[in-house]
């Protein structure tokens, strides 16, 4: 049985090879097309469907790349995705600076284009420059995920600091976020107990456990209910219960993230009001 399936498995091996290459082949293309709406964007800012069309052609690449196996320029899609993304806080410009960054990003997937083509291919320079292009966004402001449901409570937290120094990801399912987690680098974590797929619990559990680079970072936990008993591998760093004096409970936690100098806590989780 197994010789008979290999004639067809190795069709089926040579026509994805076939869309690959073809995919890679558009790509010089799909560069030009990236880089000339971000330059119309510079020069026209107030656009919002210039900005609509980049941010769609970015998302796409982004899941095209991942379809045909080409991490490395999902990844660059991503990080461009979540630079165009903040263009929505007050606090972010589209000035030059950002606009450089953005065709850095664009340089960057037709360098990982052409190391696609070659075997074996080496990402490890892009990578690199990746990791360097998001230290420098991030150095001034620590990069926060909010894990929420409800869309009310994600607008809460968010008006809570908006005084600080930082950028806030969004997202409402716990899977989602640990995938996240395992890939991208934040310095704190908010999020309710109640999540989709993977609980609050569940979740800080499975970021503890995990070789990952934010397994340490700080973890703040949002719930109608501060009780003490919670297991040790499970614990947030902060524990704040949803009343009144949330808002000031959550940007007093989070100040206090910021003006620790690693930017990650141990493991002894508290909150305002209790100590485990």
């Amino acid at each position: 049985m197994t010789n008979k399936n290999q004639p067809a498995l190795s069709q089926t091996l040579q026509l994805l090879e076939q869309l690959k290459n073809a995919f890679l082949s558009e790509l010089p293309e799909q560069c030009q097309q990236l880089s000339t709406l971000m330059l119309s964007l510079a020069q026209q800012p107030e656009d919002h469907d210039i900005y609509e069309e980049l941010y769609r052609k970015v998302h796409s690449l982004k899941g095209s790349a991942g379809t045909h196996g080409i991490d490395i320029i999902s990844q660059i899609c991503h990080h461009f995705e979540d630079l165009l993304g903040t263009l929505d806080s007050e606090s972010t410009q589209l000035d030059s600076c950002f606009t450089d960054n953005c065709l850095r990003y664009v340089d960057l997937i037709q360098e990982a284009t052409k190391s696609a083509q070659t075997s074996p291919a080496d990402y490890t320079a892009i990578e690199h420059e990746l990791a360097h292009i998001r230290q420098n966004l991030s150095k001034d402001n620590l990069r926060g995920l909010i894990v929420e449901p409800s869309l009310m409570m994600t607008q809460m937290y968010q008006g809570a600091l908006s005084s600080l120094p930082v950028q806030l990801s969004l997202l409402d399912n716990g899977l989602t976020a640990l995938e996240h987690l395992i890939h991208k680098k934040f310095d704190f974590l908010i999020l309710g107990k109640e999540l989709k797929q993977l609980n609050g619990a569940a979740l800080i559990s499975a970021l503890r456990a995990s070789d990952s680079i934010n397994s340490t970072i700080a973890t703040i936990m949002v719930t109608t209910n501060n009780r003490k008993n919670v297991p040790g591998h499970q614990r947030p760093d902060y524990l704040i219960k949803r009343d009144t004096k949330m808002a000031s409970n959550l940007l007093t936690a989070v100040e206090s993230i910021i003006n620790t100098p690693s930017r990650s806590l141990p493991h002894h989780a508290h909150s305002l009001t209790h100590k485990y």
